[in-house]
């Protein structure tokens, strides 16, 4: 910093412009790094709050029943967690798990299909053979929704507690057999390849509820 534009002024003038100006430096360094590690912080607790799908995140017990690397992903299509409601699920399961000791999964399944415009108590009223034509896209809509939901949250709670409620895992069952029976309805890209990862994912089902 120059200050010899000062030069013709009076000492005692000079040296408080030169303080001034040094704590208008000063005040502004602070700031800018104030700034800097509020956004540091920011970032390292981003990253540390960062959650991911993936075997080192999950329960000693879901690594050793989700053998199948399709379990891990949320692009596959034909995964618990691939599709948007799966994928919304999953994610809304574990803020919602961390906030509410009290309370089990049906109950937060019934909140988030609620919220869909698929309500669980009419999901229960349907069956894959209810879903023939075009006319029934309302209630294909309620019955696919919920079957998503159902068995994404089934897997998000091995996932994360190493076993899944006995109802959510009856319910999980039941949506998988309506997705069995959906496949066409669906319209599936390859529906021998959804069908054998239903029955994977059904298998798994039953496993999880022995033990553990």
């Amino acid at each position: 910093m120059s200050f010899k534009f000062l030069t013709n002024l009076p000492s005692a003038t000079e040296t408080v412009i030169i303080i001034a100006c040094l704590h208008v430096w000063t005040s502004t360094s602070v700031v800018l790094a104030d700034e800097a590690n509020a956004i540091n912080h920011r970032a390292t607790t981003t990253s540390k709050n960062k959650w991911e799908l993936s075997p080192k995140n999950a329960h000693p017990r879901a690594v050793a029943l989700l053998k199948d690397s399709f379990y891990w992903s949320i692009l596959d299509d034909d995964s618990p967690f691939g599709n948007d409601n799966g994928a919304d699920a999953l994610t809304a399961y574990r803020k919602w798990r961390n906030q509410h000791r009290i309370g089990t999964a049906v109950d937060f399944i019934r909140e988030l299909l609620t919220s869909f415009q698929a309500p669980l108590s009419e999901w229960k009223m349907l069956k894959a053979s209810d879903i023939n034509t075009f006319l029934d896209q309302i209630k294909g809509y309620v019955l696919e929704t919920g079957d998503d939901v159902i068995i994404s949250v089934a897997f998000a709670e091995l996932l994360l507690d190493g076993k899944i409620d006995e109802e959510v895992r009856t319910l999980a069952q039941r949506a998988i057999q309506n997705e069995q029976g959906l496949i066409k309805w669906r319209r599936w890209t390859d529906p021998v390849e959804r069908a054998h990862r239903l029955k994977q994912m059904e298998t798994v089902l039953i496993q999880a509820s022995k033990g553990g």
